[in-house]
């Protein structure tokens, strides 16, 4: 699919990268080669922000050789050759983060460079005290308290924080030089940045293999943050430590990259400045501190939020005291007298596919190794939520209407886990099977059988007779297949469960989906209603992996003589389920086959579902889930196509919030979430003009 209409950087992705330059210890010639043609190759794929490992020009393990004015001499004349390299490039929008050493007022200082074509920006960085280069570089303590000539300087040993805004969205940056420093900071409640860097100087150690990429992942999905790592690549002396260049890109808890160890590498993510900014830690929202970092009221009127051009401010009132930083609300930023402003490169094209890949079901973990805990984990919730409301009530009988279809499916298999909950019979499971006009006898005789391997009750009442009769009441002729006819049995067999649920003390139990509830693809008044609706938090997409899951359980099981027989047969059952078009089945069968195919209506669910989970989860704009849903299944479905299918997911959203707005009690699962009382809410009448407008754009 082409997708080069859609600009990506508009969108609001943020290119990184982490370079591991193969290096020479000590020598600065051998060393800038190498970083030049990374830097090159970084101007090649439009990347944003590029980062080197912590003294990439001359080695972190020169050790006294850092003292040497002759190494130090060499590094900055390195460096001013990748100033010349950045300024003569009119067309780059890079931006640098290194490291190089440097003496000045005589103590041998760390100082970190933030380059592009327009600035270098100059920060003396105090030696962390448990860093293995605390032994040559000056502290905190030594370092002087104000700026030296262009220098600015970092009085924590912890942080520094940049702001800018790219695309229209304010965003801040946060560099660190090591995981304590990073975790430090989260933990004594400073300002967490939307975007986090840690110039790491550790070596590689045997708990790095797993330790360090479980720890920065759980960091970024605890802080909702973009993360970048890096630490010194091969080359590095071996005397006494062994150097990877470890490196890994996050957004949350997805990583987008990772670096190949003992190789020249540079890894390159996408980061979405949309999910990072619209977390709990965004920018745009109010910090809190402990009582041992109180907010100095100098500091609360500042503001971290710009609106001019892109631009990086460095305030040195929050430099030296980094707790202090603050968000504040105001939206016209006044900088005071220490304020520094600088120009941050971004170009406004980028037209190549992204460093990042989407998953073709948003609603299931990325790593594939979680899913059957993932799995387990929604049935059970759904089945504790439904035994929660069988002991409020007494624990009447569960009563469903089983179709032979994959919701109602469903719905079962979580009454079933609930009775095993319970220690009760599934016999207090009234499974109703209610053929009419269009059941076919594939889903007929799966609804039977499947009551019967769950060894459930079971009832069959036709509603033909009812609905003809219902048909000859309102005058309407049964030959014309219209909503009114297939609604009418819908209905029918609602009126049905209630009268059956009333009768014998029961509650009905709900088998629509969320992808239904959000599509109004249900009758408002008949399977809309229900006592419990179960299946109210789980996508149609879910749907099938769950049921699936259960399946596979089954055929697992080491049952003996007759139970394993029953297990065998439930399993075959349900696999059938699946291989069955999904079909609300009210039109008459064709030559016995369903004649009424969900997905031929309304569209593809992975399409719907995909659509639903960045409408709701991110707020994205119609244009940017176009996007996505091109680079996740464009080798699926064209332009054309995923637009006619956006378009309507958009008109039939905003069309049936009314039936949304009367939707019964049922669990909600996950953070999409369409309750009337916990979830997404909007108005009935909202106007879908915009949304649709958006879309009509991009043609």
């Amino acid at each position: 699919m082409n997708n080069t209409i859609i600009n990506s950087k508009k969108l609001g992705y943020f290119r990184v990268a982490g370079a591991t330059p193969e290096i020479k210890v000590a020598d600065v010639d051998f060393n800038l080669t190498e970083h030049l043609q990374l830097i090159r190759l970084a101007e090649q794929e439009q990347i944003d922000l590029l980062v080197f490992p912590d003294f990439s020009l001359t080695g972190v393990t020169c050790q006294d050789l850092f003292k040497q004015g002759i190494l130090l001499e060499k590094a900055k004349s390195a460096l001013g050759k990748i100033k010349e390299v950045l300024a003569q490039s009119n067309q780059s929008n890079l931006n640098i983060l290194m490291t190089i050493p440097e003496k000045l007022n005589g103590k041998l200082v760390k100082v970190l460079y933030f380059l592009n074509r327009n600035t270098a920006i100059k920060i003396m960085v105090p030696a962390g005290k448990s860093s293995a280069l605390s032994k040559y570089f000056a502290s905190g303590d030594e370092l002087i308290t104000e700026p030296t000539g262009e220098y600015l300087m970092m009085k924590s040993e912890s942080v520094f924080f940049l702001k800018s805004k790219i695309s229209g969205i304010n965003f801040s940056l946060g560099i660190y030089q090591s995981i304590e420093d990073l975790y430090k900071n989260h933990s004594n409640k400073a300002f967490i940045p939307n975007i986090n860097v840690v110039m790491s100087s550790s070596p590689e150690l045997i708990e790095n293999q797993t330790g360090t990429e479980k720890y920065l992942r759980a960091f970024a999905q605890l802080s909702q943050s973009g993360l970048v790592y890096l630490s010194p690549g091969y080359g590095e002396s071996t005397t006494d430590h062994i150097y990877a260049g470890r490196g890994y890109i996050f957004e949350q808890d997805c990583l987008l990259a990772a670096t190949k160890l003992y190789e020249s590498d540079l890894m390159i993510g996408d980061l979405d400045l949309q999910i990072i900014t619209n977390s709990n830690y965004s920018t745009d929202r109010n910090v809190t501190y402990s009582k041992n970092h109180p907010i100095n009221s100098n500091h609360v009127k500042s503001s971290a939020r710009f609106n001019h051009d892109p631009i990086i401010c460095l305030d040195l009132d929050y430099i030296t005291k980094p707790t202090g930083l603050s968000p504040a609300a105001n939206k016209s930023f006044k900088p005071n007298k220490n304020t520094m402003h600088y120009g941050l490169t971004s170009e406004p094209d980028r037209n190549a596919d992204l460093y990042r890949k989407f998953s073709e079901n948003p609603f299931l973990p990325e790593d594939s190794k979680l899913h059957k805990a993932y799995f387990d984990s929604v049935l059970n919730m759904a089945a504790q939520g439904l035994r929660k409301r069988l002991e409020h009530i007494n624990n009447p009988q569960v009563i469903l209407g089983l179709s032979g279809g994959l919701d109602s499916t469903l719905a079962l298999l979580i009454a079933v886990r609930t009775q095993k909950f319970l220690k009760k019979s599934n016999q207090n499971i009234l499974c109703v099977s209610m053929p009419g006009f269009g059941t076919t006898g594939r889903t007929y005789n799966n609804a039977k059988n499947l009551a019967d391997a769950c060894n459930t009750s079971y009832l069959e009442i036709s509603i033909t007779a009812a609905a003809e009769q219902h048909f000859k009441d309102i005058n309407h002729d049964p030959n014309l297949h219209d909503v009114t006819y297939e609604n009418a049995q819908a209905r029918e067999r609602t009126q049905i469960l209630m009268d059956l649920a009333n009768q014998r003390g029961g509650i009905v139990l709900g088998t629509g989906d969320l992808s239904e509830s959000a599509l109004g693809f249900v009758t408002y008044s008949g399977d809309h209603m229900s006592m419990y609706h179960i299946n109210a938090g789980i996508p149609k997409t879910l749907v099938r992996h769950l049921i699936e899951y259960e399946a596979k359980n089954y055929m697992a099981e080491n049952f003996r003589s007759k139970q394993e027989q029953q297990s065998e047969n439930l399993a075959k059952i349900l696999f059938d389920i699946l291989a069955t078009p999904v079909s609300p089945e009210l039109l008459p069968p064709e030559q016995g086959k369903i004649a009424q195919q969900t997905e031929h209506l309304i569209g593809p669910y992975e399409l719907h579902d995909l659509f639903l989970y960045y409408f709701i989860r991110y707020q994205f704009a119609p244009r940017k889930i176009l996007f996505i849903a091109g680079q996740t299944f464009g080798n699926k479905y064209d332009r054309a196509t995923i637009i006619k299918w956006l378009k309507l997911f958009y008109k039939r959203f905003f069309a049936n919030q009314f039936k949304r707005s009367a939707s019964p009690d049922g669990p909600i699962i996950s953070q999409i979430a369409l309750s009337p009382r916990q979830g997404f809410v909007m108005p009935s009448d909202a106007v879908v003009k915009l949304w649709i407008e958006d879309l009509e754009r991009q043609n």
